[in-house]
């Protein structure tokens, strides 16, 4: 249901008219206050009524017809026709904000183009939500006073905020580190399928492989994009010089770097890793074997070995990150999806 106020949308181009249309999509209570009417004229009956201004003066005449649109919601449709004036229609759009109502057009669109092209339980609900409000009709309706607190809700609306990146595009987790320390064998396990030749030999994996993994539970799970990359390390040239360029490039892109270390080999786990501005995990890998060396005191490593532990390993490696996780945010919730609705959320909520 759009709670009140409403959306509107303006019918005719914004090439100059004679007249302009506009539909406005409310309940009742909503067109009744917009237009200050004790009550609304009889649905698909065309009447000539004054439209006031945002302060509640005579702006213009206008013709006004109603329709329902979902008799359960109690949702009401009307087309309202003004005069083409500038002054006409800008007054009108600044008493419709003035009101509390939204553009209606881009924000469908969007929503339903994002419901079609959802990869993720998450993505899809998010996507729902925004076709039944927008985030400043969800702030009108209040709904989240039974949970929040003003202040509250701002504090958790800062912690929401970076889904909007998330579900924008997959992040990325990227496994990196030394050529045969078990990279490909941890993304096999984490896939449960076959996918990388994993093989004795350093530099078996040359080109960076992923895909699209969920994390998360029921409608909160989520996408993200699985890297494994070719080894880093050493001198080499040619083809290997390139794959270790590709696999650099990827540890930039990152939301997450799993550094794959292997204990049964002799390396040094203070050895230079590429810079990033990603999360880093680092994972001391086959703990199974004979150690070549320790993990240095005071850091903070996941030991472990994904071929004698299998798909619990995975789970813990997972866990291992998920504080990266922003805490996930109310089924109702229509997410914003650019720094400018966000803004436009947060002064709204800073006006209540």
């Amino acid at each position: 249901m759009v709670p009140c106020p409403g959306q509107f949308r303006r019918l005719t181009s914004h090439q100059p008219h004679a007249l302009v249309g506009w539909q406005l999509t409310s309940d009742p209570e909503g067109l009744r206050n917009l237009f200050g009417l004790s009550a609304l004229p009889e649905l698909e009956l065309p009447q000539w009524l004054s439209v006031p201004s945002m302060d509640g003066s005579p702006l213009d005449e206008g013709i006004l017809t109603l329709w329902p649109v979902k008799e359960e919601d109690s949702l009401v449709s009307a087309e309202l026709f003004l005069h083409g004036g500038a002054g006409v229609t800008e007054g009108f759009e600044t008493s419709l904000r003035h009101h509390g109502w939204n553009r209606e057009t881009k924000t469908i669109l969007q929503a339903q183009s994002s419901l079609l092209r959802a990869q993720s339980p998450l993505q899809a609900r998010v996507a729902l939500a925004r076709l039944k409000q927008t985030p400043a009709q969800w702030l009108h309706s209040r709904s989240w006073e039974t949970e929040y607190s003003l202040i509250e809700l701002k504090a958790q609306l800062l912690r929401w905020k970076p889904w909007t990146t998330l579900c924008a595009s997959p992040p990325r987790i990227v496994l990196a580190g030394p050529p045969n320390s078990g990279k490909s064998s941890i993304f096999n396990a984490w896939l449960q399928k076959e996918k990388v030749t994993v093989s004795p030999y350093a530099g078996t994996t040359r080109d960076s492989v992923e895909a699209g993994i969920l994390l998360g539970e029921g409608a909160n799970s989520f996408e993200v994009t699985l890297v494994d990359t070719a080894g880093l390390g050493g001198t080499c040239e040619g083809i290997d010089q390139e794959a270790q360029l590709l696999s650099a490039q990827e540890i930039q892109r990152a939301w997450c770097v799993i550094e794959v270390l292997d204990l049964s080999q002799k390396t040094s786990p203070q050895s230079k890793f590429p810079s990033f501005s990603g999360h880093h995990l680092k994972v001391a890998h086959r703990a199974d074997l004979p150690p070549a060396w320790t993990v240095p005191a005071g850091e903070s490593w996941m030991v472990g070995s994904v071929l004698t532990e299998g798909s619990a390993w995975i789970q813990r490696l997972v866990k291992a990150f998920w504080d990266w996780v922003p805490p996930c945010f109310p089924l109702d919730f229509p997410l914003p999806t650019n720094e400018q609705e966000w803004d436009d959320l947060l002064m709204g909520l800073s006006e209540n």
